[in-house]
This record gives C-alpha cells, structure tokens and sequence, in this order.
C-alpha cells in the first residue's frame, strides 16, 4: 500500500511537471507545488525503509520463534508421558514395599514361632463359693440402711430441737391445764417453702428408686446373675 502511494505521488510529480518542462529550471525549482511534493515524497520513502526494516526483523525472530512452536505439543506430549510413567513406578515401588514388608513380618513370627510354645498352666474354672457378697441383697440392704437413717437424723433433729407441736405433747410436757390452742397461719411464701421442700423430698426419693432398679437390672441382665441365686 505504501508502495502504491509512493508510485502515485511520482505520477502526480511527472505530471506537473511535464507541462512546464520548457521552462527555465529556475521556475521549476521555486514552484511551492514541487517542493512540497518532493520533501513528501522523501519523507514517505523514509518511512517505507523503515517499514522494511522492521518487517525484515519480525521475518527474523519469526523465523527464530518457528522450530519452538512446532516443539511445544511434543514437549507436552513427553512431558505428560513421563508423569504417566512415574506415577506407574510409584504406585509398582509401593505396592513392592508393602509385600516386602508382610514377607519379612512372615519370615520373622515363623522363625520365632519354632521356638515359642504356648501351654495352659491353670485352665480356668468355676468357683464353688461365691467370692462376694449378693449384689441384689446387698443393694436392698444398703437402700433400707439408708431409709431407716434417714428417718433415724430426722427423729432425732427434732428431739434435739425441742418443738412442741401438739396439746397432749404440752400437757405431758409442764403438766399443766391447757386453755385453748391456735391453728397454725401459713403465709404465701412459707406455704411456698413447704411445697419445695415437699418436692424435693418427692424427688430425691424417686431418683433412688430408679437408682436402685438401675443397679438391680445391671447385675441381673449385663452381669449375667442367675435369677436362682436369690
């Protein structure tokens, strides 16, 4: 294209110039037209020149580039190859390990086991006598134990505390006439109080019920006690 334009601004050159080819090279040398015809038409051979050159370079480094593009694919090629190869021997090196291992662990209980002989010294046997007390009996003696305490503190914290809640019990107490006697006035929060306290004797009550049938079914179902021996 660039060559196009240079050969285009020869023709309008050659054609102005043609008629005025008589005249004196004088004229032909001031006319603005010319000059101005003539330092484009050197400017523009200058940029084809450059032009040239660069494309001679990039015909360069292309033809440099060329081998190196048409070798990726096979390096990639290679390149996966061999990561296909290499996983191939590592999983065949692991799995040689792996047999070489258990061949050695084989080689060693076989050379040891020639040597080593297990005997039963004292077979076991079934005791006659039971070695403890009666798990069920014994827990039921411990539950009443613990009732029959427990009822035990509570008597003995109100003797030791001295109240006097009934006429007769005052009678017998300062033998002396009793006129009359007042009903006990709860009040809200000790009528609240009672009600706690009464539920928590309900539940402490309960949670050794449960305890003690928990226990009972331990040793009669998961330790096996024969129902026979109680």
């Amino acid at each position: 294209a660039t060559l196009a334009a240079i050969e285009g601004l020869e023709s309008q050159v050659d054609n102005d110039i043609t008629p005025r080819a008589k005249q004196s090279s004088h004229a032909t040398i001031e006319n603005p037209v010319y000059q101005g015809l003539s330092v484009l038409l050197g400017e523009t051979k200058a940029e084809l020149a450059a032009s040239n050159a660069r494309v001679e370079e990039y015909q360069r480094r292309l033809a440099e580039l060329q081998p190196q593009i048409e070798t990726i694919p096979q390096i990639e090629t290679e390149y996966m190859a061999l990561i296909r190869d290499y996983n191939v021997i590592s999983g065949t090196y692991q799995q040689l390990i792996q047999r070489n291992e258990s061949a050695m662990i084989a080689e060693d209980a076989q050379r040891t086991g020639d040597t080593v002989q297990f005997r039963i010294i004292d077979p076991p046997t079934i005791p006659l006598t039971p070695i403890g007390p009666h798990r069920p009996i014994l827990l039921s003696g411990i539950l009443l134990l613990g009732i029959g305490a427990g009822v035990g503190i509570a008597v003995l914290m109100a003797e030791i505390k001295g109240a006097i809640y009934t006429k007769n019990r005052l009678i017998d107490t300062f033998s002396a006439p009793v006129l009359g006697e007042v009903s006990m006035t709860w009040s809200s929060a000790q009528l609240k109080t009672k009600k706690r306290d009464i539920f928590g004797v309900i539940g402490c009550v309960a949670a050794i019920i449960i305890v003690f049938t928990a226990l009972i079914y331990y040793q009669l179902q998961i330790v096996g006690l024969p129902l026979k021996a109680m």
